[in-house]
């Protein structure tokens, strides 16, 4: 896949950014929302329910009140056949919830009659107007409830729901009313039966949401009234609860046992819902309830619709803002391909013209200025590396030269004592690495007659300056050599020479001497150098003593000592520059002299092999011991066996 453009990535994060919030909001304004909306629906649940429950108590105290008034004139005409029919037709004609009544005298009272209860009520089937004589010995009204309870307190009362077979033929619930003479005798009980189909009429129009359920209660929590089932009616609603596991509905169903007027939150066939539920003055009880996805559902319409909203509000911000961005951002654009052409070598190209006074404007002016840095520093870099590289072409001459002037023929053989027998085999072999292209260390020797001479030397610092002193040095020991001096004749002579004129103070430590093959004799000068290693045929290697004599080139006219040694046969000598026992390993350990004279005494090739051998044995054990950390001065090393 191609790379995203920076317009495209930053409008993307742009648009990234304002998404989380947008979510962000939008969540707490849906929470609010719905929080806000199940308040609002729960208060206007309560008003609804308060509503239906006047409107029936309205309903109601018109049936009672007509039923009361009523048994005032029952009673003034008790003997009278047919105005007791007119009351109850009466009763019936002139209230439309009422669809039967009766007046039911007490055992005697009419002619002598156990039963007589005049009835006019609604024919269900034709809805006309009929009328009978009620009481009969399959009618016994004397049983009833709605009889029953109204002789025994006196008073008036509404009947549990029943199914009157004799009478009306349909659901009804009875509200009756004591018949009573002034001395306080009850006549008999006048009747207004109320259809449960009327109620459920009611109850089925309470449906502000399409799950929304109504039920009423009579005073004994049997159902006469839901919308939930019709054949709920007559049931007791404490029945129902305790039939089922709901404990929520159990308690719901104490609560309208107690005729406590509340809000309960409830699950009912797993949907959340809330019920509002209050008493009627005849403490009847009516119960509303609501599914909280009916509630929220315009709530979740507008969350839906506003999420839309958003959605199409985003791509075209997303729009926008890439057009601006791609706006803002074409001159970077254009700086960029400049800069891809600089990279490139063009330091020519030409950048594009800004006519904002703002960061880009800054920018152009940066480039403008780092192009012409560039150009100028191109230029210098040219000419610099033209002078290194003939610089470097000349220091790997001097290298060469500085490499051609080491000894490479190095001497072995058998010497004679004076009488002409074998006397000495001697083996020297050397081997110097400068740390820079050209260093300051130096090796040197030769065999003149029966006399071998020999010299190391390391020159402080690095580099041409240190090359060119050794150079200087190696020719002054050749030169005086030869003429014969001793070995503190030849230093002093040495040190006069590059004394003179050392105006940058550089010095040379120089171990020089001369073995006469023949005697084994050696006379030897230390000028300030590491003292050398000694390894006696059989016995332990030692650092030879030297008496203190200063580094060449310090004090011109310094007077050095020489001093003697004599050599047998199996005798190893080990010169040395501090680059062996300087040598650093990473955590900065040096090499060491304890360690230069372990190898000595333990090193097979230095004990009783060729002193080429040795010398690559030693600087294969430094190699190792600073296991491939950066040579930071000249190593030497160079070993005369016998």
């Amino acid at each position: 896949m191609g790379k995203k453009s920076f317009p495209l990535r930053l409008s993307l994060n742009i648009i990234l950014v304002i998404t989380i919030l947008t979510i962000v909001l939008q969540s707490i304004v849906s929470i609010s929302m719905h929080r806000i909306i199940l308040t609002e629906s729960k208060t206007t649940a309560q008003y609804m329910l308060r509503s239906t429950i006047k409107d029936i108590e309205k309903d109601l105290l018109e049936i009672q009140t007509a039923t009361e008034n009523a048994s005032w004139w029952a009673y003034a005409n008790i003997n009278n056949e047919k105005v007791l029919y007119a009351i109850t037709s009466s009763l019936v004609m002139h209230n439309d919830n009422i669809v039967g009544s009766a007046i039911a005298l007490k055992d005697g009272l009419h002619n002598g009659l156990h039963w007589f209860s005049p009835y006019s009520y609604i024919d269900s089937v034709t809805g006309e107007m009929r009328q009978m004589q009620l009481g009969n010995k399959n009618y016994d009204y004397f049983s009833m409830q709605w009889y029953d309870a109204v002789v025994k307190d006196h008073r008036p009362h509404w009947s549990d729901p029943y199914y009157d077979e004799g009478g009306g033929s349909q659901l009804m619930v009875t509200y009756s009313v004591p018949i009573i003479d002034t001395a306080g005798n009850m006549l008999g009980v006048i009747t207004a039966d109320l259809s449960l189909d009327w109620l459920q009429e009611r109850m089925n129009l309470i449906k502000p949401y399409p799950n929304t359920t109504a039920s009423l209660l009579n005073d004994r929590n049997h159902f006469l009234a839901s919308s939930i089932n019709e054949n709920m009616r007559l049931v007791d609603s404490q029945v129902v609860a305790e039939a089922t596991d709901n404990e929520k509905l159990q308690e719901l169903a104490v609560a309208i046992n107690e005729h406590r007027d509340s809000i309960m939150d409830i699950t009912l066939h797993g949907e959340r819902s809330f019920v509002v539920f209050g008493p009627l003055n005849n403490n009847w009880m009516a119960s509303i309830t609501f599914e909280y996805d009916d509630v929220l559902t315009n709530a979740s319409r507008v969350n839906l619709i506003i999420i839309l909203v958003g959605l199409v509000g985003l791509l075209v911000m997303f729009i926008l803002c890439y057009i601006t961005i791609m706006r803002l951002t074409r001159p970077i654009v254009r700086l960029t391909d400049a800069a891809l052409e600089m990279s490139k070598g063009d330091f020519d190209t030409a950048l594009p013209q800004i006519r904002t006074d703002d960061e880009i404007m800054s920018l152009r002016n940066a480039f403008d200025y780092m192009q012409r840095s560039l150009k100028d520093y191109i230029s210098e870099l040219k000419t610099t590396t033209a002078t290194n590289e003939r610089m470097e072409s000349e220091l790997n001459i001097a290298r060469g030269i500085q490499s051609a002037l080491l000894v490479r023929d190095f001497p072995h053989g058998v010497s004679t004592d004076a009488d002409g027998n074998p006397f000495l085999h001697y083996d020297v072999h050397a081997f110097l690495e400068p740390a820079k292209q050209v260093g300051g260390d130096l090796y040197d020797f030769r065999i003149k007659g029966d006399t071998l001479y020999f010299a190391v030397g390391d020159v402080s610092g690095k580099g041409v300056p240190a090359a060119l002193v050794m150079g200087v040095t190696r020719a002054s020991l050749r030169f005086i050599n030869s003429l014969g001096f001793s070995m503190a004749e030849v230093c002093e002579r040495i040190n006069n020479i590059v004394a003179e004129g050392n105006k940058m103070g550089m010095f040379v430590t120089l171990f020089c001497g001369r073995i006469n093959l023949k005697t084994g004799e050696c006379l030897y000068c230390n000028a300030g150098h590491n003292p050398i290693v000694v390894k006696p045929a059989g016995e332990k290697a030692y650092f030879l003593h030297a008496k203190p004599n200063i580094a060449i080139g310090l004090f011109p006219d310094f007077k050095y000592e020489d001093e003697r040694i004599m050599l047998h046969r199996g005798d190893r000598l080990l010169f040395y520059t501090d680059g062996i026992t300087e040598a650093e390993k990473a955590d900065l350990s040096l090499y060491g002299d304890e360690r230069l004279l372990q190898w000595a005494n333990t090193d097979e090739s230095f004990i009783n092999g060729t002193s080429e051998a040795a010398v690559k044995s030693l600087y294969a054990d430094v190699k190792k011991f600073t296991d491939g950390n950066e040579q930071n001065d000249d190593i030497t090393i160079m070993i005369i066996g016998f």
